[in-house]
């Protein structure tokens, strides 16, 4: 086990529209040095060039007008010019800002050991990606946060820009799968409410954790205990199998959202006027709870059995979810097996009924210990920065994604 993360807290935080107001009132609340009163080290990761310099100004226009706390915010990307990047990295390096608002631009050499907290404004493009820039906060061994704040939507971007790169550069399809792949397992993790972050971030790169180790120092664990929650680890193979053949039955072409309102039982207008609440798989995962339902689909998009197509439709972006007819054959021979974390106990999913949700056989019982978590509530700010970031982006503002992920085209090979 890497010993430098258990100084770590791992968090994922939904990003609302609020997002910069949840942030300015987290790094208030928690990253002040109480005796200077001054914002301790920090590093915030954006998706483009633009959000790092909107962001950055917003966040020390809200703290300007806060009042109180001292801090220095400064923006670090790909386009600033040699002599810009050394200034800002030498004020960052001797204190003079504290908080660098950056694409996957900044990091690279640096090793400031008293960074206390890394946040991610956007989801990173991988695991590998995540690990490497979180592992920029607490070098020096003392407590660190990495907190990620979450948006589905922001996944679709990526997927978006990645599936654009194939056609505007001409990627190699395997390369563009591998990162598509390396998406899917972060969203994955973003979107895990029962199993330890840990176990799932180490399992990744081959690494074995126990859960008990923990200690509550992420928030699945904290939250999980402090309801008194058991879970086990199932098989939902023969789920998994219904919900691919549900796509197939919605002839492959609606969004992951409509997969899970037909496989929960929706009876909204949308569902009622085409008719699927007939179909005889409407309302199949009704007794599992929405979170269950939720995670079943983005398992089975990270074993690449279902794919998240996007695409152009009357001059919008939209999606649709795809079966990929190789891996659903494995899947209903037997030789793919879908396994989550479910909960069994003290505050698990309850269906419509009320009705506790059904436990299958061969299930393996585990328990977490830890502490309890509040969310963060933001009041409004004068700065008015409840305004959405970047809604739509232009790719040209982005930082290059890596196409030639090694670990995972390898692993692609292994699998031919």
């Amino acid at each position: 086990m890497n010993t430098h993360l258990c100084a770590f807290r791992y968090e994922v935080q939904k990003k609302r529209k609020s997002v910069l107001d949840d942030m300015c009132e987290l790094i208030s609340q928690r990253f002040v040095d109480r005796n200077t009163n001054r914002v301790q080290c920090g590093i915030v990761y954006c998706f483009s060039r633009s959000d790092c310099e909107k962001v950055a100004r917003e966040l020390q226009a809200a703290f300007n007008q806060q009042g109180g706390v001292r801090v220095a915010i400064r923006h670090y990307h790909a386009n600033l010019s040699p002599e810009e990047k050394e200034a800002v990295q030498a004020d960052w390096s001797h204190d003079r800002v504290q908080v660098i608002v950056a694409t996957i631009a900044f990091g690279m050499g640096i090793n400031k050991p008293d960074v206390r907290f890394v946040i991610h404004f956007s989801i990173p493009k991988s695991l590998e990606g995540y690990h490497q820039e979180t592992g920029r906060a607490g070098r020096d061994g003392r407590e660190a946060a990495c907190i990620l704040y979450y948006s589905y939507g922001d996944c679709q971007k990526m997927r978006s820009m990645i599936q654009d790169n194939q056609q505007g550069i001409q990627t190699p399809p395997e390369q563009v799968q591998c990162n598509i792949e390396s998406l899917n397992s972060m969203v994955t993790y973003a979107e895990e409410q029962v199993e330890c972050r840990r176990v799932q971030l180490l399992q990744h790169f081959g690494e074995r954790f126990n859960p008990v180790d923990c200690r509550g120092t992420c928030d699945v664990c904290r939250n999980r205990e402090a309801a008194g929650m058991d879970y086990e680890m199932q098989d939902m193979s023969v789920e998994a199998q219904k919900m691919v053949e549900l796509v197939q039955s919605l002839n492959q072409g609606k969004t992951a959202n409509y997969v899970l309102n037909v496989w929960h039982g929706s009876k909204n207008q949308q569902v009622l006027k085409a008719g699927h609440n007939n179909l005889p798989l409407h309302g199949y995962g009704k007794d599992r709870g929405k979170n269950t339902g939720s995670r079943l689909l983005r398992q089975l998009m990270q074993k690449d059995v279902l794919r998240e197509e996007t695409f152009l439709a009357n001059g919008f972006s939209s999606s649709a979810i795809k079966v990929v007819p190789a891996k659903a054959r494995q899947l209903e021979r037997g030789e793919l097996k879908v396994v989550l974390p479910v909960i069994t106990s003290g505050g698990g999913e309850t269906s419509k009924s009320g009705g506790k949700t059904r436990q299958p056989r061969g299930s393996t019982k585990r328990r977490g210990k830890a502490g309890s978590v509040s969310p963060v509530r933001a009041p409004a700010l004068k700065s008015g920065m409840n305004k959405r970031v970047a809604s739509s982006v232009d790719l040209d503002e982005i930082e290059p994604i890596d196409l030639t992920n090694d670990r995972c085209v390898a692993e692609r090979k292994k699998k031919k």
